[in-house]
């Protein structure tokens, strides 16, 4: 399957990223006036963001529901970060509802939670390698993170449709190119350096080479440009996702000047009470140098543990 696939004709129903909160999804889905099937009585189509994976409560129903309905033909989505992290079987925060390494580890933080049968999980892995990291028609774009139109090239002009193999070739060009880097063996020392990366409680200093050598394999790698975006340093570390980071994400949509639409998730942008600072305009206004960019993800990542305390 194309890594670059075809959005259809009509009315969309765009949905941001679910992470596992299928409770939640079917409540929406029935608010739109979908049936169990996935029929519109007006004929709309369903298109997901991506990382339908990860920190929810009911990942595998999301994944059964999202098969069933794609093998008819009523909803698309694309590859999220999420998703190629279990593609990569690289087990990040949240995902131990997959990875055995990772279960016991994410239960303090995630459970109660589901998690998928061990059987299935080959089948489940080949499924996703064949779903697009990109859905396009001539006035839409839909992509995860970032539209980026260097790394659309790349995917247009590769070998192959294999997403895997194809970020494993990039990511060995990146490894291949790193030693020649300027940062290259300050890196080397502060990897030697004392303190968990990955405790919240332990503020490391900044770390300069490290923060480099992000930004080079988030912005060298096709695929991670579209489905984790655009990085800088930061000014101070800061932790998230389960370590502490010393680059943060950019607003790659302040330059984009393409007459094309496009509609992203990954961002976390919030409908009410804080502000992320990547989006300093209302949670329903367009974005971007010519207000044609929509994030549609508004933090839904775990949060049903906040609705299960009220």
């Amino acid at each position: 399957m194309p890594c670059i696939q075809t959005l259809p004709e009509g009315c969309l129903d765009i949905i941001g990223d679910i992470h596992g909160q299928y409770a939640a999804l079917q409540a929406l889905l029935r608010h739109l006036g979908y049936d169990e099937d996935g029929t519109h009585p007006q004929g709309r189509h369903l298109i997901l963001l991506g990382d339908l994976v990860d920190r929810g409560a009911d990942v595998p129903a999301v994944l059964d529901w999202y098969q069933r309905l794609h093998a008819r033909g009523r909803v698309q989505t694309v590859l999220g970060n999420h998703e190629i992290n279990l593609l990569l079987n690289d087990a990040k925060d949240g995902s131990g509802w997959f990875f055995d390494r990772r279960a016991a580890r994410d239960a303090r933080i995630y459970a109660p939670w589901q998690r998928y049968p061990a059987a299935r999980k080959a089948a489940l892995v080949a499924f996703l390698n064949t779903q697009p990291l990109v859905l396009q028609r001539a006035d839409l774009r839909i992509v995860h993170a970032a539209w980026d139109a260097d790394a659309v090239a790349h995917l247009q002009t590769a070998a192959a449709d294999d997403i895997i193999s194809l970020h494993c070739h990039w990511e060995t060009a990146l490894d291949d190119g790193a030693p020649a880097q300027p940062w290259y063996q300050d890196w080397r020392a502060e990897e030697g350096l004392a303190g968990d990366l990955g405790d919240p409680q332990q503020a490391p200093a900044f770390r300069p080479a490290t923060a480099a050598r992000d930004v080079y394999y988030s912005r060298g790698n096709p695929v991670r440009v579209l489905t984790c975006g655009v990085e800088a340093p930061s000014a101070v570390p800061f932790y998230a996702g389960g370590r502490w980071r010393f680059v943060e994400r950019q607003a790659w949509w302040d330059d984009y000047r393409d007459d094309t639409a496009v509609v992203i998730g990954h961002y976390w942008r919030r409908w009410r009470g804080d502000t992320n600072p990547l989006f300093p305009f209302p949670p329903h206004h367009w974005h971007g140098a010519r207000r044609n960019v929509f994030c549609c993800d508004f933090a839904v990542g775990a949060r049903w543990r906040d609705r299960a305390t009220g």
